[in-house]
């Protein structure tokens, strides 16, 4: 259909040409036709003209998708509205996370693989600008992981990329001995630490640094000895004392 070649356009770096495909469908009868996929086209739209950098564009495309999303109140359409909304410039960064996130479990509660991969890699960018690196990481994972599971080769690529990105933004961790003067964290071993320490599960962990569960396992290990520690209790107990310290 046009809606899916306007988005492939999109894809492809082509706004101009996502923009005139939009136009060509809500400019006609099948707008009225189909209500329930304009909340769509109009995301679409308001996605392709931020591409192009006309903002009050895109704010008009993504208010047509609200009203119509509203007036049709069908979860998937919500779902694209979230998206157009999320994607516009907001002065809080949590405001695009939270209307990205509702559009990605709304995408996901409607079995919309595609969409929810599109709009977890746009959460994870939205995550990255507001400063929360684990929490991007863990989103862009997600994405590339449903690409990789639907032959999503381009989007694929893209989570690839963001991922690439958001590891440049990393610190580099400088290794640390504990309080006790034992041998030093290596810099994995000191991120897998911190990540501990802020809560997060082995799997998690595995996720965010696109890894295996066994391998955190294997550092856990090697932390465990090195602080002389034998549980995660241990390792946040020793690591407050050291920063503490």
């Amino acid at each position: 259909s046009i809606g899916i070649l306007a988005s492939i356009r999109l894809d492809q770096g082509r706004p101009e040409q996502c923009v005139e495909l939009v136009r060509a469908i809500t400019d006609t009868d099948r707008s009225t036709a189909t209500p329930g996929l304009r909340a769509r086209w109009y995301a679409l739209g308001a996605l392709a003209e931020l591409t192009r950098g006309d903002v009050s564009a895109a704010h008009e495309w993504a208010a047509r998708a609200s009203d119509v999303a509203e007036a049709v109140g069908l979860p998937g359409q919500s779902a694209h509205a979230n998206l157009a909304l999320g994607c516009l410039p907001h002065d809080e960064p949590s405001t695009a996370v939270e209307l990205l996130t509702a559009a990605a479990d709304g995408f996901a509660h409607c079995g919309l693989v595609v969409a929810e991969t599109r709009a977890r890699l746009l959460l994870g960018r939205a995550l990255a600008s507001a400063g929360q690196l684990d929490e991007a990481a863990l989103a862009v994972g997600r994405a590339k992981q449903l690409a990789e599971s639907n032959g999503a080769v381009y989007l694929g690529a893209l989570a690839t990329n963001a991922q690439r990105r958001i590891g440049a933004r990393r610190p580099r961790p400088r290794p640390r001995a504990d309080v006790r003067g034992q041998d030093t964290l290596s810099g994995q071993e000191a991120r897998i630490s911190r990540m501990v320490a802020n809560g997060l599960s082995n799997r998690d962990i595995a996720a965010n640094l696109f890894v295996s569960v066994k391998t955190v396992e294997a550092h856990l290990t090697r932390i465990f000895r090195k602080l002389g520690v034998s549980s995660r209790a241990g390792l946040i107990s020793t690591l407050n004392r050291s920063a503490a310290g």
